[in-house]
């Protein structure tokens, strides 16, 4: 890939071709310090870390130290987009993800959407009982995301789309005591548009909802039944589940 430098004087990059012929700078002999001095900086690669469906970057430049010297990164800034713009790009991106997930699933079990979608097409009585689990799994796919494209479609703002198209990521650490949830905390999470306190724990098997504490989900008694400790991390606006988790009396860390 070719090395472009920016010029702090100009604001704009130069490749090396142009380095040599428009400055006399010979990239391939000057050391970075001497180019530095002359405030040339090599571009070094970066990417907008959100949805550029959802949102439209622009970026500034920062000098970041480098190997030998310093060097330019562009930093992005996101603008949203006009929120039908992002609702039609965030029901594309649901969907696709929809088509990925379906299509990982049926593959792995040996099977072809073709073959489950005869089968759907026959009434319950006459399907072969071996498949009945995985239509029911795809249904569960299907309703899911007609859960989420409602949700879209509701959006009043594209960063409230942006939290149901591109869930947080991170690790929350769990365990419990008998029956009762231990605090837990996260130990990574990062999310463009929502914040730990936008997410909350739920105990189906309680109906029992934990809020962030602005630390932690705090020490709940009784939050299981005996012998059920399935705890679901939920999206406090619109009660969708980033992930599920069956919690031990070990304090673990769970990626989601």
């Amino acid at each position: 890939m070719a090395q472009y430098y920016y010029s702090t004087v100009t604001g704009e990059t130069y490749s090396d071709d142009q380095m040599d012929g428009l400055f006399g700078i010979d990239t391939e002999t000057f050391s970075l310090e001497v180019i530095n001095d002359l405030e040339f900086y090599p571009v070094q690669p970066s990417e907008p870390d959100f949805d550029t469906t959802l949102y439209t970057p622009s970026f500034t430049w920062s000098l970041v130290a480098i190997t030998g010297g310093q060097g330019a990164e562009r930093v992005y800034t996101a603008t949203p987009k006009t929120l039908s713009v992002a609702q039609t790009a965030g029901e594309g991106t649901l969907k696709e993800q929809t088509v990925a997930a379906t299509t990982t699933f049926i593959t792995n079990l040996g099977y072809s959407p073709g073959l489950l979608a005869g089968v759907a097409a026959e009434l319950v009585g006459n399907r072969p009982a071996r498949f009945q689990s995985a239509l029911e799994t795809v249904f569960d796919y299907a309703e899911l995301l007609d859960t989420k494209l409602t949700l879209v479609t509701a959006a009043t703002t594209v960063d409230e789309i942006n939290n149901i198209v591109n869930p947080p990521t991170g690790t929350i650490n769990l365990y419990r005591t008998n029956e009762d949830l231990e605090p837990a905390t996260f130990s990574a999470f990062a999310s463009q548009t929502l914040t730990e306190a936008g997410t909350e724990l739920f105990v189906p098997g309680t109906s029992t909802v934990i809020a962030w504490s602005g630390t932690d989900f705090p020490q709940t008694a009784a939050a299981f039944n005996v012998g059920d400790y399935v705890i679901q991390l939920r999206q406090v606006a619109n009660g969708l589940v980033i992930e599920e988790f069956e919690v031990t009396t070990t304090a673990t860390d769970y990626d989601f």
